[in-house]
């Protein structure tokens, strides 16, 4: 209690005095805060002193470790010597970090800051150092639950500030920690500096009331997909219901069933902190008062439902139904989740962006006709948050091809009913985080919904760009916005599509549920299609058909257990099997695989006898009905003991259908170098011992997440994941998945796809294409490398008309010298960049560094790794 009060009325009596100037530790120029000593230190291998840094000369905080005692260190700063926050929001810190060996084994960075409780709380970076060197990286630090959501687009990795409560102020930073991976060994880290930067006041700016479109359903902004009751149609931008027989009636922008959803056919609103929302509704058989409520769904997928509050009578007119939503606060209400696998920690506080997400009616009385007119928007929010960036290029999610630049167009949008006033400047940004000089538009004037296309910095290279946006209001000082990081362009000649042969020696696939998202299929598929996608697993639409018959692709089918197992009776019910099976063969008649469901062996109901069983039922039938069908077990996850079947699930199934499947099903995501190398080393070792390796196996689904600053790791794994399980025998790969699941950070599954959520391309779908538009048509030859080298790989293809060998090093760059008689010979980057090799003592030099590259000669050659 003394502590507290201790530092509650220093942080009272002194908070102006220390906040004053921005925190900077300069550890070089002698600004120090003091080391305080850590018990454990001697036990976990840690050594924490200030030094002087070999790869600057000067004075830094060197923090020793030894990750074979901890798989952390830290380094924490006496009381006395640090700054004390009476508020802390919305600011970034940025740590300037050495490494001068030994990069790779740091996983994260984290800044510890202690509130009045002496509670931690951190905020940190996956991936700080990716090879030997200096590098400084930005972490956003905020204690404010609400708007956790920063005005620049950041959000937070490794927040555990979201039910920070104000009288748990002040707080101060006492302390940096690293993650260490875990194949690391000792080494050394030096911290040059840990300054702040300049503050985001977007947050401390008076917000301003006001309004967005007049009716939002005049715009694409609450488009209705489904109703649970009536015949659905949209005159002059209202919503109109008849033959509707009943008393309750939703109507909903996102598709439901089951636990699969989507709201991404809701376009975002902007970052508000309270809204008010007033609806205009007729139903002229009724006179009685109905209950009515608006949904709005938040980035974790819960839907917020607002009870309206009905403002007139029946006699007067339509109905006007207001409903008040305030963003900053816990959220007391009713409201539901959608589009999860699993159900996370319960959400108290919504968390932006938000979207709308339905309109519920529930009358005393059937009726059989409903009128929505109107639904106007009243949002209290910083002037600059009504700023929309986008970017289009006329293509599928945002594809521009060399030779069609002057397609881009690049629009800034005033989204709010108030004249605004901004300096504007824009840069680029590359997939390496590298940015072009920023362009300086000036002041520029927008009107209520008045856009104004900007124009970009050049470029010329191919590969992933982001598109930055900096406003600086000249309406309300202080208030500074910055758009960025999902408003992005693929530069790339796309890969397209050609027929999948008998002779192609290996299966490019990706996994899909475009039936989740009915207004985006077309172009998801398409976009599939031009990047070298030749096989699908999802559902068995009519649809994902209809696209695969016409880009040449082909569909894995997941047959789901459920639709015709009874586990009650420990037995298939053969009338659904029959029924189920025939439906799903109508729809999906361009498929030859079917999948037994999918990872059975993780938290399925299902045990090993229902799996055996299903499988020689459906076997039985595909022998009858589908003659040259494939038969994919499950997608395997692990091999460890099944806790809940008391069983090895994996090696007992394989072991019992060998006979059945003529395709093994492996599932492997984890870390690419600390866990998914050695873990497909053990699946070919298990087969082995399970005496199934004559079956062909299948990695039908792997991936990276790309929260916050991963997507740059994405693009990086992406090939690796494709070739090394290739070079161990794998029939394909299929890339979990095309397209973001969706926004929340703190749930990595949103995060996996090759788009974001909202149809922007990330840097790996660009990796995606390079690769396939070099290796779709390759064979696989040889590993140049040693077969055990995890962390630097070279493999070698050939196809007769060229030879190419692909290759990447985790520990940082390093040449290679190939010897080939080839005349001349190119190397291309993952982002799909062409320029000719370099020779040395007449050998072909092959740089190879994190990212990858590839070497390719034309012709037949035979190649040899010399150093």
């Amino acid at each position: 209690m003394r502590f507290k009060l201790f530092f509650l009325l220093l942080g009272i009596c002194g908070g102006a005095l220390l906040t004053a100037a921005p925190l900077d530790y300069n550890m070089g120029k002698g600004d120090q805060p003091e080391l305080q000593e850590i018990p454990e230190a001697g036990k976990f291998g840690w050594n924490n002193s200030y030094q002087i840094n070999p790869l600057t000369g000067k004075n830094a905080l060197c923090v020793q470790y030894n990750a074979k005692k901890k798989s952390f260190c830290k380094a924490l700063f006496l009381p006395q010597s640090i700054q004390i926050y009476p508020v802390l929001k919305r600011r970034y810190f940025q740590v300037d970090l050495s490494v001068p060996e030994n990069a790779r084994h740091i996983w994260y960075c984290q800044l510890i800051f202690a509130d009045s409780s002496n509670q931690w709380h951190t905020f940190g970076k996956y991936e700080p150092i990716l090879e030997p060197g200096r590098a400084s990286i930005v972490i956003p630090v905020n204690f404010d639950a609400a708007h956790y959501h920063y005005s620049n687009g950041s959000k937070f990795w490794f927040h555990d500030a979201m039910k920070f409560k104000p009288e748990q102020y002040p707080v101060r930073l006492v302390g940096i920690q690293f993650g260490l991976k875990e194949d690391a060994a000792a080494g050394r880290i030096f911290v040059d500096r840990i300054r702040e930067l300049p503050y985001d006041s977007a947050d401390s700016v008076t917000p301003v009331c006001a309004g967005l479109a007049e009716n939002l359903l005049a715009v694409p902004v609450m488009p209705v997909l489904e109703t649970s009751a009536g015949t659905l149609s949209r005159p002059d931008g209202t919503i109109r219901l008849e033959n509707c027989a009943s008393k309750e009636i939703l109507l909903h922008t996102y598709v439901y069933e089951g636990q699969a959803g989507c709201t991404i056919n809701s376009p975002k609103l902007p970052d508000f902190y309270e809204g008010k929302f007033s609806l205009e509704f007729s139903a002229p058989e009724s006179s009685s008062e109905p209950m009515v409520k608006l949904g709005i769904v938040d980035a974790t997928n819960h839907v917020f439902l607002l009870p309206g509050k009905l403002q007139k009578s029946r006699d007067e007119g339509p109905w006007i139904a207001d409903f008040q939503f305030d963003a900053t606060k816990i959220f007391q209400g009713e409201r539901r989740q959608i589009a999860r696998c699993e159900s996370l920690r319960p959400v108290d506080q919504p968390v932006p962006p938000f979207r709308l997400a339905s309109l519920s009616f529930q009358f005393p009385e059937k009726i059989s006709s409903l009128n929505v007119l109107k639904l106007t928007p009243q949002l209290r929010l910083p002037r600059s948050a009504g700023m929309e960036l986008s970017v289009e290029t006329g293509d599928v999610v945002r594809i521009l091809r060399p030779g069609r630049e002057k397609d881009l167009r690049v629009v800034l949008k005033n989204c709010i009913d108030k004249t605004v006033d901004y300096d504007v400047e824009v840069a680029l940004r590359n997939y390496r985080d590298q940015y072009t000089p920023w362009l300086k538009l000036g002041k520029m004037r927008f009107a209520p919904g008045e856009s104004r296309v900007l124009p970009i910095p050049a470029f010329k290279d191919r590969g992933l760009y982001f598109v930055e946006c900096r406003l600086r209001s000249l309406n309300d000082p202080g208030d500074s916005r910055w758009i960025r990081g999902s408003r992005s362009f693929a530069y790339l000649e796309p890969t397209g599509s050609t027929p999948l042969l008998e002779s192609d020696d290996f299966l490019f696939g990706i996994c899909c549920l475009s039936e989740y998202y009915p207004y985006q299929a077309d172009e998801f598929l398409k976009a599939m299609m031009l990047i070298g996608v030749k096989n699908m697993r999802c559902g068995s639409t009519e649809k994902d058909v209809a696209f695969a018959r016409k880009y040449h692709m082909t569909i894995d089918i997941v047959l789901g257990l459920e639709s015709f197992y009874d586990r009650k009776k420990v037995q298939v019910n053969e009338e659904l099997l029959q029924s189920y099976l025939d439906r799903v063969f109508r729809k999906a008649g361009v498929s030859t695989r079917y999948e037994l469901d999918n990872e059975l062996d993780t938290g399925s109901n299902f045990s090993v006898e229902d799996c055996v069983k299903s499988a020689r039922a459906v076997e039985k039938y595909l022998h009858a009905k589908k003659p040259g069908y494939l038969f994919m077990s499950t997608g395997f996850c692990t091999f460890e003991k099944n806790r809940k079947f008391d069983c090895f699930y994996q090696e007992e199934v394989m072991k019992q259908t060998r006979d059945m499947f003529q395709i093994h099903c492996f599932h492997a995501y984890e870390s690419i170098d600390r866990t998914f190398y050695p873990k497909i080393e053990m699946l070919l070792d298990k087969r082995r011992e399970w005496g199934v390796e004559h079956i062909p196996w299948y990695l039908n689904e792997t991936g990276d997440h790309g929260v916050t600053d991963r997507p740059r790791l994405q693009a990086q794994n992406i090939a690796k994941r494709f070739i090394y399980s290739w070079s161990r025998g794998a029939i394909g790969v299929c890339y979990y998945a095309f397209n973001d699941a969706g926004e929340d950070k703190r749930y990595t599954e949103d995060y996996f796809g090759l788009v974001s959520y909202d149809g922007y391309p990330k840097p790996n779908f660009v990796a995606y294409n390079t690769m396939t538009g070099i290796l779709q048509r390759q064979r696989y030859k040889k590993q140049l490398t040693p077969r055990n080298s995890f962390l630097e790989q070279i493999h070698l293809f050939a196809n007769g008309r060229q030879t190419v060998l692909a290759g990447w090093n985790e520990d940082g760059l390093n040449v290679h010298e190939i010897k080939c008689d080839a005349p001349e010979a190119e190397i291309v980057d993952i982002m799909g960049n062409r320029h000719p090799a370099e020779k040395k003592d007449g050998n072909w030099l092959m740089p190879i560094d994190r990212d990858g590259s590839y070497l390719i000669f034309n012709g037949s050659w035979p190649v040899e790794l010399v150093r």
